[in-house]
């Protein structure tokens, strides 16, 4: 293997740098949806997400396989790199408080719906024997008493 000169190694960490700005920018875009409400999986940011982190794991794994030493990078761009990681790790966490927000509150609606399907279903009665449903005698309105309709 040979051996990478500084100005590839710069160009490296630099390539990582805007990586993961775009990532903070799409994981910023997301949440900022997801505070409006809108469902995370609506958002165009899942494919570009998925997309930016496929290629930071490439980058990680030349890191971890020491194909791209780090060490040997421009001490400043190495520092913009730490503090890029940092934002972005923010991001992330907010995003992932705010996907919790969202999956308990699908949960919310849809326990909302069942309960309303389970009282309709308490509401007509049980099946009999004969396969008929017993009804319940639903009391009239207050308005409807003592009238013929």
């Amino acid at each position: 293997m040979t051996s990478l000169t500084p100005d590839q190694i710069d160009a490296m960490v630099i390539r990582i740098v805007t990586l993961l700005d775009a990532m903070t920018e799409v994981i910023r875009e997301e949440n900022a949806l997801l505070a409006e409400g809108v469902p995370a999986s609506r958002t165009e940011a899942v494919g570009r997400k998925a997309s930016l982190a496929a290629e930071l794991e490439q980058w990680t794994l030349a890191v971890r396989v020491r194909k791209l030493r780090l060490e040997q990078a421009d001490p400043e761009l190495r520092g913009w790199m730490k503090r890029r990681g940092a934002d972005l790790q923010a991001a992330m966490n907010e995003n992932v408080a705010r996907l919790e927000a969202a999956i308990q509150a699908s949960r919310r609606r849809i326990e909302a719906v069942m309960r309303a399907m389970r009282e309709q279903v308490t509401d007509r009665g049980a099946y009999q024997a004969n396969g008929r449903v017993t009804t319940h005698a639903r009391p009239a309105p207050a308005g409807m008493l003592g009238r013929l309709v």
